[in-house]
Parts: C-alpha cells; structure tokens; sequence
C-alpha cells in the first residue's frame, strides 16, 4: 500500500537543481506546511530558485511522484492541477482534483460571499410586518444562489438539497399556520396541495440549472430514481413527475422500472419517531430488472428531505440488490428542522 509523507516535499526542475522542503520550511516559503490533499493549491508557488522555471517534478518523502510537468491536467471543477495519485484513478475521479470537487463542485469566492448573504437573511427573526418585504429579497437572491446544504454523512456517495424548503411558520391565533416559503417550497407546495401541474416544468428547470452548473458528476450518472412515495396508487404522483419532467431537461434517462415497494406504508412525515420509521420501511423496497443499474450510477431525486430515513433505506437497497456502483442523491427542498449531517 502506498503511504503518502508530506514531513518533506521533493521538488526537481528540469535543469536539474534539486530542493527538499521540511516542514518548517515550508510553513516560512508558503506560511503553512503543506499536506498531500491540498498540495494543488501550492504547485503553482514552486518556482526554480536557478532558472525561474515553473511546474517541476514533486515527490513526497517516501520518493512518490505527486506531479510531472509532463503529464499536468486541470481539474474539470476550480482548474487547478490534479495530483499524481487522482490522475492514477479511474473515470470520474481522474477528471477532480480532491473528492470535494468531485462531488460538490467548486465554489467561486463571490459565489460563496452570496451565499454567506443568503444565509444571514434566513437567520435573521423576522417581524411579522417584515416578513413579506424580506420574502421577496430572499426570493431575488435564491435563484440566483441557492441555500445549497450538503447531505453528508449518509450511506449514500454524495448528496445535495437545493434549498430550504421554508423560510418561516408561525402558528395564528385562530388555528393554522401562516407559513413562508422558499422559491423552490413555493413551487412545491402549489404542485402538492394545490394541484397546479404549471409549476412543474418552472420547478424542473430550476433544479437542472444547478445540477448543471455544480454537479460535477452528472456526465457520469446512467438514470434518475425517483424515491417511490407511501402510497403508491394515487393518481398524481409528484416526484415522478417532477423526475420525469428534470430528466428530459438534463437527458439522463428516469429509471422508473427498477425498484418496487413490497407493502404500502404510512405517511413518514406524520411519524415523528426515528426509530418506528425505520423499522416500517426496513425491507419494503426492492429492486427488479438489476441489470439496468448494475455497476452504474444512479441518481436518487425526491422533492423534500425529511428525515432521510427514506432515502438511506433505498441506498441500502440499490447497493444490496441493485449492485449499484455508486448512488447520488438529490432532493429540490429540505424542511429546516432537520440537521444536515447524521
């Protein structure tokens, strides 16, 4: 097995002049030492102290090539140059220089100061007299950068859900809720409960615009799954077509045919209990025709993340049976209550 040793870096420009960095001396030329997964973002400092020269040979302390000037490839996300060791990788990771890129994509500094924006506004507690001023500004701002949380920590390979699925509920005097919502929950909301099948193909667009502008994955993915929902014989089903409508605009292929539920269920959202959800939904998916997702990758869609006990159920099972290579799941919304690491 190799062991990668960043306590000294090897560096060896063509005219042979020949340096090894220790670790303080990498933290006096660069302000920090250097460790083997953030390696890329200094490569462009190493420069020839003799013939000025850039992109030399580097080695770690073990004499592991980590680059060659020449065989230097730009990483497909922030374009800096990919290592040695992912360069050695098959297809998609051989394209990203770390697996951060790979799966989450590159986040531009102004795109991050958006996001930071963003973010205070939804932290804020907003008075009622303001909220509907503060909905609209975060309604401008949301589509042009969304609230974008990471799904980490789950059975599956990588994960993303595009926004909040609400902005704020307060209770009213008299019963009920007066709720505001996100653009994308808005969009959802008139779909679900209020039958407007307009919002669809709007809902749709918005979530194939950032799948193609951060899901760095997304040439590699073989189908969409759309997560199958308690109750299978109702007429309108929204994640199927939502699915359906996302996969024309993306062209990638709705796998509808590969995995059934074995017995109905229960409204999940209505079972509060972790543990009781999980024993309902353990064992009541399966899948049929593996063959159209065996070794592949699939992309698992639906439009709210609750709980997420759903969706690591039919990894579980996509990985068991379905002998999926990797599986990637995305989700339009998720409800504020629910923490984005398990």
């Amino acid at each position: 097995m190799t062991v990668w040793d960043s306590t000294i870096i090897g560096v060896e420009c063509a005219c042979g002049h020949i340096v090894q960095l220790n670790r303080d001396e990498q933290t006096k030329k660069f302000g920090s030492h250097i460790k083997i997964v953030d390696l890329n973002h200094f490569y462009e400092q190493f420069v020839c102290e003799k013939c000025g020269a850039k992109h030399p040979k580097t080695f770690d302390k073990n004499k592991n090539l980590l680059f060659d000037p020449r065989n230097l490839k730009k990483c497909t996300a922030c374009k800096k140059y990919i290592p040695i060791p992912r360069l050695q990788n098959p297809e998609p990771e051989n394209e990203y220089c770390s697996s951060e890129c790979q799966h989450f994509g590159y986040i531009a500094p102004e795109e991050q100061k958006k996001i930071e924006e963003r973010q205070k506004i939804i932290s804020k507690k907003i008075g009622e007299e303001e909220a509907e001023a503060e909905k609209q500004r975060i309604i401008e701002l949301s589509m042009s950068n969304w609230d974008t949380q990471y799904l980490a920590g789950y059975n599956w390979k990588a994960g993303w859900s595009l926004d909040y699925y609400t902005i704020k509920s307060t209770p009213l005097p008299g019963g009920g809720f007066n709720t505001v919502y996100t653009e994308l929950g808005g969009l959802i909301n008139q779909i679900k409960y209020h039958g407007d099948k307009s919002k669809i193909k709007p809902l749709a667009k918005k979530i194939s615009d950032f799948m193609k502008k951060n899901i760095m994955v997304m040439p590699y993915l073989s189908g969409i799954i759309p997560t199958l929902p308690s109750n299978t014989n109702r007429k309108f089903q929204l994640v199927f077509d939502i699915a359906e409508e996302l996969a024309k605009e993306i062209n990638i292929p709705i796998l509808k045919d590969c995995l059934i539920k074995t017995k109905e269920t229960p409204l999940m959202k209505e079972i509060a209990d972790k543990e009781e959800k999980k024993k309902i939904l353990r064992g009541i998916f399966s899948v049929i025709n593996n063959n159209l997702i065996k070794n592949k990758r699939v992309l698992l869609f639906d439009d709210v993340f609750g709980s997420g006990e759903t969706l690591k159920e039919i990894t579980r099972v996509l990985y068991k049976e379905g002998l999926v290579k990797d599986v990637y799941v995305l989700t339009a919304t998720i409800i504020r209550t629910t923490g984005l690491a398990q």
